[in-house]
């Protein structure tokens, strides 16, 4: 699935270090090979040194359908800007901090 965004956020685990979350999607291609929708949000976890981990689907909560074009982090809000769909908001919640 090709990548539209990479953001750099201190979301989920509030530790002080940048995780990249990855977004992006093409739904309606120019040649007729099919969609190319299968990321959701992926979260890699920055351990401090420079090493990222992916954060599973289940953990980090995510399910993003459609052509991610940007993210902002407002607060304690993800805002997902998605091609022709209204803005998506994702909230931190505490459990997701581990």
């Amino acid at each position: 699935s090709p990548i539209f965004t990479i953001t750099p956020i201190n979301f989920f685990h509030k530790d002080g270090t940048k995780d990249l979350l990855i977004a992006g999607n093409i739904n309606h291609a120019r040649l007729k090979f099919g969609k190319y929708d299968a990321n959701y949000g992926l979260l890699l976890n920055n351990d401090g040194q420079g090493n990222f981990s992916t954060v599973s689907q289940q953990q980090s909560g995510f399910k993003i359908t459609g052509d991610v074009r940007s993210v902002i982090q407002l607060n304690d809000k993800l805002l997902f800007g998605i091609n022709q769909q209204p803005l998506k908001a994702y909230k931190r919640v505490d459990s997701l901090n581990r």
